[in-house]
């Protein structure tokens, strides 16, 4: 679903965000992305949201390659894609119920039916009983369930989420990151930029992790260091080995070339039946019998000179005994 090919991003400052990241990320995965501050990891995500644009490579979502797609499309793929601030960045003045809406609102969405689409999200939420609230009557933790139900409305397969849990107490923060998990479990690809590394080692979810804008691990099950992974049985290690994706399997496409024939392997491959070859087997052509009532281009010698001669046969060239030379033997005979 999500695929960056040797992305660079370079600011005005000559600050080198970004340098040759590469990575994919399968639809339905969960995964953690870490790392310093200044190492990359929000310019990361926000090359995912086309909130910046590479200097260099590609960054592909569901088949379309969003680095090169133009400004007035980004709002459509916005749109595909649930963001989840650390900020909250709710409305102060409207209800929760009118700050969810509110997305639904801007595309389109029939007054009825986007009423039933915020009470559902609500209820995953756990917050109805808060849908007429205003944002400044709920807690922390309550503003971001908002902010999840808001990301979860037009039912996106993708939802980024920024340090969701900055700004929450760590009670408040698992409550929040077992509900991303469940939303996961529905088949929703979940991309979590953190620094909480108590979440990351207790979630055991696919970690990459970015430095000095390269990524420098890349691992599934893994915590918040990589001396979490090899406390694990090896057993489980093993299970979690990163897959490698294909450009193919994420936009339908050939991607790559067709491979040279290998001259060892030809040789080896058995003859096809019915097949003409360039070049016959002469030795196979020798063992087969003649066919019948064929005619060869060169007779066969012995068998013309055995063959008894035809009666009545008028020969080309007459014997000298002919009835026109009689020999002396026969003129005797008539005297």
């Amino acid at each position: 679903m999500i695929r960056f090919e040797n992305v660079h991003k370079t600011y005005k400052t000559g600050t080198d965000a970004l340098r040759g990241v590469t990575f994919s990320i399968r639809d339905g995965e969960f995964v953690f992305v870490i790392g310093k501050s200044g190492s990359g990891k929000s310019t990361l995500m926000k090359c995912i949201t086309r909130e910046e644009k590479p200097t260099e490579g590609m960054v592909i979502i569901d088949k379309y390659c969003i680095s090169k797609m133009p400004r007035a499309l980004v709002p459509i793929l916005r749109r595909q894609i649930g963001i989840i601030y650390q900020d909250f960045r709710l409305i102060e003045t409207k209800t929760v119920k009118e700050n969810i809406a509110f997305a639904g609102e801007i595309i389109g969405v029939p007054r009825k039916k986007l009423m039933q689409m915020v009470d559902i999200v609500l209820g995953a939420v756990g917050l109805r009983d808060k849908a007429d609230s205003l944002p400044q009557e709920l807690s922390g933790g309550e503003q971001q369930r908002v902010a999840i139900a808001r990301a979860m409305l037009n039912s996106p397969k993708l939802i980024v989420a920024d340090e969701p849990t900055g700004n929450l107490d760590p009670e408040t923060s698992e409550s929040i990151m077992a509900l991303l998990s469940e939303i996961n479990r529905t088949g929703t690809t979940v991309i979590v930029c953190t620094h909480d590394s108590n979440l990351v080692d207790r979630m055991k979810k696919r970690v990459i992790e970015v430095s000095e804008g390269l990524i420098v691990r890349d691992e599934k099950g893994s915590g918040y260091t990589a001396e979490e992974k090899h406390a694990l049985p090896q057993s489980m290690i093993d299970e979690f080995v990163p897959e490698v994706v294909s450009l193919s399997e994420i936009t339908g496409e050939a991607e790559s070339l067709p491979e040279f024939p290998d001259e060892k392997k030809e040789e080896k491959l058995p003859p096809k039946k019915n097949e003409d070859s360039e070049f016959p087997d002469e030795k196979k052509e020798k063992k087969l019998p003649p066919k019948k009532n064929a005619d060869p281009e060169f007779p066969d010698e012995k068998k013309e000179k055995k063959l008894p001669p035809k009666k009545n046969e008028d020969p080309d060239f007459p014997e000298e005994e002919d009835p026109d030379f009689p020999s002396e033997i026969k003129e005797d005979k008539d005297k």
